[in-house]
């Protein structure tokens, strides 16, 4: 019999340990090219963590030795910059403190041109080759109160696919897009956002904008798309199959589909 559950933690294991393998052989190689010790400077001895806390660092003062060790792992220099473009979009909407920090290093990059507030809505995030509108999510929905009242009070920085699960049943408009998203270092993480007409949601990242904006700085691989009634139909047949009974539904029936594909 399917184990879903058994079947997602294998998966989030096998995710995790290449992670970790990545970062361990882009910091390692790093420490061999350049003078400083980055253990010291970063005061831990785990790479995730050091990795993690020193790359805007590493891009501003180690760049090239940065892409030498990329190529270690192939990994493409161009997923780095998409991967940055979104940290500082998330920062941002986050805490506008911090933002400038790594807006100041992305402009030095030429990873990003300029950050504008176009009206009380929007902004526009201009890159080398693209222009990124951005919409504030209290504006977004400014006119339905219950909707941003649910979203300020839940723990929108974890639960992506409760989030879209509620968003689901306010519109029957809405769709969930459920995949599995590769971060920086190839890091893959399961995630779901809502797509609205042609306009993603991403409550837990703090960000709103069109879809080929989305899609362009995000490695998405889109597994299930449901409105409300089709993950309602689709969770009857995988919920048999969680054996622990944890998961979200639409993780779950996305975890379905993985399995049946694969």
């Amino acid at each position: 019999m399917i184990k879903l559950s058994k079947y997602t933690d294998a998966l989030i294991e096998k995710y995790n340990k290449k992670y970790q393998d990545n970062c361990n052989i882009v910091i390692n190689n790093l420490n061999k090219l350049i003078k400083d010790d980055l253990y010291k400077i970063g005061k831990t001895n785990d790479p995730v963590i050091l990795y993690n806390n020193l790359k805007g660092y590493l891009l501003r003062f180690y760049k090239q030795e940065l892409i030498n060790s990329f190529k270690l792992i192939n990994y493409d220099y161009n997923h780095f910059k998409n991967f940055l473009i979104t940290c500082f979009i998330i920062t941002f909407f986050r805490d506008k403190s911090l933002a400038h920090i790594l807006f100041d290093t992305l402009k030095q990059n030429n990873i990003i041109t300029r950050f504008i507030l176009v009206d009380d809505i929007k902004y526009e995030l201009i890159t080398p080759d693209s222009t990124l509108t951005l919409y504030k999510i209290e504006e977004y929905f400014k006119n339905n109160l219950d909707v941003l009242n649910k979203i300020n009070n839940m723990n929108s920085y974890d639960n992506c696919h409760e989030i879209c699960e509620y968003l689901l049943t306010t519109n029957e408009n809405y769709y969930s897009l459920t995949g599995i998203i590769t971060n920086d270092l190839e890091e893959k993480i399961f995630h779901s956002v809502i797509l609205d007409n042609d306009i993603i949601i991403d409550i837990p990242n703090g960000i709103i904008m069109n879809q080929n904006g989305y899609l362009k700085i995000h490695d998405f691989e889109i597994i299930n798309k449901v409105n409300y009634q089709e993950l309602i139909n689709q969770d009857n047949i995988c919920k048999q199959y969680d054996e622990s009974k944890t998961l979200y539904p639409l993780l779950r029936c996305m975890i379905y589909k993985l399995y049946i594909n694969n």
